[in-house]
């Protein structure tokens, strides 16, 4: 699960991610701040990024990801509207055979 919230004053967000195990156990969160976010949708993203930093590093192989943001899931699922972001492909291994979002 993940989730953000966006200061459109101070253009900062701060982003949170729990994974959970079976059954509905925590196995790892996290959270952090990030400063000259411009939207709510990026900063959505970022927290979905953030999560997705740790699992790609613990190599697991099937995720499901939990979002309020409908708009970005359908970004995501539909792949439009996605911009490249440099050095990410390098920092995430080749490891999810399966990702869901919900």
């Amino acid at each position: 699960m993940t989730d953000a919230s966006w200061d459109a004053n101070r253009l900062r967000v701060g982003l949170a991610w729990v994974l959970t195990g079976a059954p509905a156990t925590v196995v790892r969160n996290g959270t952090s701040i990030q400063e000259f976010v411009t939207s709510p949708l990026v900063a959505e993203a970022l927290a979905i990024r953030e999560g997705l930093y740790w699992t790609a590093s613990q190599k697991i192989s099937h995720l499901w990801i939990c979002s309020d943001n409908l708009t970005l899931i359908g970004v995501l699922i539909n792949k439009t509207q996605r911009k490249k972001t440099a050095g990410d492909h390098q920092r995430h291994p080749q490891s999810l055979v399966c990702i869901c979002f919900n």
